[in-house]
């Protein structure tokens, strides 16, 4: 018995020793550490072994981070054993199990509205029974010097339940959430770390994720699974601290990393179409100094080696997901200086296109490393097939053959966000009449007759000369957009096909997917998916994005432009026509679908095709909105819309604008604060019901009318609004048009007409996105 007691002792008060060093003694990884060092801590964070005999009682324990606040009401943490470089030891986390609570609620509304689209209510209040924690020491001493925090009896949780969390945090093949706290263990800031995946009630396990490092600190992530697929980690929410709705800020602050001023490309694409690269990648350290850099590169390419500038090989790692390879991390052997120059050079291989047919099946973007989305300049040279044409983005600076070798050399000279190349059996036509610039068409019909009949075996026929059809829709969309945008930027524009479902807009050059080289459809897709892909000459290839919140602006502006081309080419009918189809399909999803401003978190696994609804056709309508409020009635001129796009582009060409950036024009140009605007239209997510009714009665006098409307206003905010055009048609091709301000549930207005009406009209030009009944 007086043994037992004596053990008690002894091991409270090694529990005591453990809580005090912990709490005082928290390390962080030095400057010192090794690359090789930071691998091996990496390796077993992975891992996250337990410190065996150092279970701690929590009663009334605490973690506060903003928007989110994590009550441990009573159970036991059990640190991870910490970190062993050539510093203190460095604790990192650690498992708890017992009974809390999780408080998370975004002050943002659309982010809000995730919430209820995956929780069915707008802010979480859930309990949990166990989680697993990553961070740095700033949180440590929060939860471990909170109120009620104490050594106790060990009351020992099995591996098995840590593991089982542990598992979600492992759901990103990357290694993301280690490298990321890997990060903040080796960063210069107080500022507190998170990563924890909480066990809630009712089978829910999430990720909440506070990162000082990123430009939206606050995460969210719902762990799922789908059969054919396995777990995966659901993105819910992502904003950043900084985020201020009512000043329409959302974007967060860039915290810096590496950014590429220049790739200087030597590479072989073999005639199977194996890629082997040496990219002379010139980088610098953005504002904040940095030990560890993340690069996307293709699922298909396997990187060898990467050299510092005296040719010293560095350490990295790639990960696999099945027989996929994914981005890597680099280590570096010391800390990066912040506005330090960084050549790194890359070597690597991989597949980038299968031959069919005589043509390349090109399936490769990434091609080329990438530390983030930004502009760069571009120096190219490419040795391939000689019997192939090979087009790339840039200028072709020279070309030679050497036996069965083309060996070209190309070059950007203005920042490009990306850049990609195409190989086939090409024939080369060139129009060079009727309009702004030359265009190049590459494209062989008597291949494309091959293909099309084994990619698509019930088509009914493929159009002659496509080459002509194609360039028709070229040559037409440049001159419409050079005089509604601006000047085309470049002295050509270089045309491809590639055997691919989609088409891809890169300076100067357009590939075009297969569908769009069958035929020319007469109801207009075929011409407005061309005339989209030129349009991204002005949105996305000219003027950018700033974020993924305003990718709208490329995409959304460049699919509204189809329509534009479309009703120049084919008349009001058509543009209508196609424009009501995308009124519907945004529509028939309203129940489920989210922001615009959400970007690619639009889509999920629920509904897949939200991203394109919302931010190519919803975002073409908010821009046909927006045109419409800015439009002459009187005279139906688009004087002020036309005003407004011209300066978008000349202001941001070659820049990455945010939608407050275009708001703010848009302001200007309105004469007033469209703040409402952009709040119902782009951050959130409500479409309204009109049901429109009228009477009209005799006038003052003989020569009037008088109308009085009714509008009822529903499935919206009490305080929504919007101008809502009125059509006042008098019979004999005379009509009258009046924007009617619909502010509320149920809105009565009288006007007095200078005759009697044949039919009022609710809504004419589909000027407002809604389900119109009347």
């Amino acid at each position: 018995m007086r043994y037992a007691q004596m053990t008690d002792t002894l091991r409270a008060a090694k529990q005591l020793l453990v809580v005090a060093a912990i709490v005082i003694g928290c390390g962080r990884i030095s400057a010192a550490a090794t690359d090789k060092g930071l691998l091996a801590a990496l390796d077993q964070m992975y891992d996250s072994p337990l410190l065996s005999d150092s279970g701690l009682m929590i009663v009334n324990g605490q973690i506060t981070l903003w928007d989110c606040r994590i009550f441990f009401d009573s159970g036991e943490f059990i640190p991870f054993r910490p970190l062993t470089l050539d510093s203190a030891p460095i604790p990192y986390g650690g498992f708890f199990a017992g009974r809390g609570r999780l408080h998370f609620s975004p002050p943002i509304p659309m982010e809000r509205q995730q919430i209820q689209r995956f929780f069915k209510t707008e802010s979480l209040d859930r309990p949990f029974s166990r989680t697993i924690i990553l961070c740095n020491d700033t949180l440590l001493r929060q939860l471990l010097s909170s109120r009620g925090a104490a050594a106790g009896p060990v009351n020992r949780k099995t591996d098995r339940l840590k593991d089982s969390l542990m598992d979600i945090l492992q759901t990103f093949k990357s290694r993301y959430l280690f490298f990321q706290t890997l990060t903040n263990l080796a960063a210069k800031q107080s500022r507190p770390y998170l990563t924890a995946a909480l066990a809630l009630d009712r089978d829910d396990n999430i990720v909440v994720q506070c990162d000082p490092t990123e430009s939206e600190e606050m995460g969210l992530f719902k762990h799922e699974w789908l059969p054919g697929t396995g777990h995966f980690l659901q993105p819910v929410c992502s904003y950043s601290l900084e985020a201020d709705p009512l000043a329409g800020r959302y974007n967060g602050t860039y915290k810096g990393g590496l950014s590429a001023s220049l790739y200087d490309v030597d590479a072989t694409v073999w005639g199977d179409g194996k890629f082997v690269g040496k990219v002379k990648g010139t980088f610098e350290v953005d504002t904040v100094p940095i030990r560890i850099a993340y690069f996307s590169l293709s699922k298909e390419m396997k990187v060898d080696s990467v050299l510092d500038s005296s040719g010293t090989a560095l350490s990295f790692r790639q990960y696999k997901d099945g027989d996929s390879y994914l981005g890597f991390w680099l280590v570096f052997n010391r800390t990066l200086r912040a506005g330090e120059i960084v050549p790194l050079t890359f070597y690597y291989t991989g597949d980038v296109a299968t031959r069919k047919l005589g043509f390349y099946f090109v399936y490769e973007s990434e091609w080329y490393p990438r530390a983030r989305r930004e502009r760069s300049r571009f120096d190219m040279h490419f040795r391939t097939k000689a019997d192939y044409q090979f087009l790339t983005t840039g200028s072709l600076v020279s070309s030679v053959t050497r036996n069965d070798t083309l060996y070209s050399e190309w070059r950007v000279t203005e920042p490009a966000e990306d850049v990609s190349f195409n190989i086939g059996l090409f024939k080369k036509y060139t129009f060079d009449n009727n309009g702004p610039v030359p265009v190049d068409i590459y494209f062989s019909e008597e291949l494309h007759r091959e293909l099309a009949a084994e990619l698509i075996p019930n088509l009914v026929g493929v159009g002659r000369h496509m080459e002509r059809q194609v360039a028709r829709d070229i040559t037409g969309s440049l001159a419409v957009f050079s005089h509604l945008f601006g000047a085309y930027p470049h002295d050509r524009i270089r045309v491809s096909e590639v055997v691919l479902p989609v088409s891809v807009a890169y300076p100067g050059s357009l590939h075009l997917g297969v569908s769009t080289w069958v035929n020319t459809d007469p109801w207009g897709y075929a011409r407005m998916h061309r005339a989209h892909e030129v349009a991204h000459q002005w949105w996305g290839a000219g003027v950018g994005y700033d974020t993924y919140h305003d990718q709208w602006l490329s995409e959304g502006f460049a699919e509204y432009s189809s329509f534009i081309y479309l009703q120049t080419v084919a008349g009001n009918d058509q543009f209508l026509d196609r424009l009501d189809e995308i009124r519907k399909e945004v529509l028939a999803e309203r129940k489920t679908a989210g922001a615009i401003a959400l970007g690619i978190r639009t889509s999920n696994y629920k509904e897949p095709n939200h991203y394109s609804v919302l931010v190519y056709k919803k975002g073409a309508l908010v821009l046909h909105m927006l045109r419409y409020l800015l439009i002459d009635l009187d005279s139906m001129k688009d004087d002020r819309f036309q005003d407004l796009m011209k300066e978008f582009y000349a202001t941001y060409v070659n820049r990455d604008p945010s939608t407050d950036d275009f708001k703010r024009l848009v302001d200007r140009h309105a004469g007033s604060d469209m703040t409402w605007f952009f709040d119902q239209w782009v951050y959130g997510n409500a479409i309204p019901t009109y049901r429109f009714s009228y009477r009209v009665s005799p006038g003052a006098d003989s020569e009037t009318c008088r109308a009085d409307l009714h509008v009822e206003q529903a499935n919206v905010p009490g305080d929504f609004k919007m101008f809502v055009p009125l059509e006042i048609d008098y019979g004999s091709g005379r009509k009258q048009y009046v924007r009617l301000p619909i502010d509320r549930p149920v809105v009565d207005l009288s006007l007095t007409l200078t005759g009697k009406p044949k039919k009022l009209r609710l809504n004419p030009f589909l000027s407002v996105l809604a389900d119109v009944k009347q």
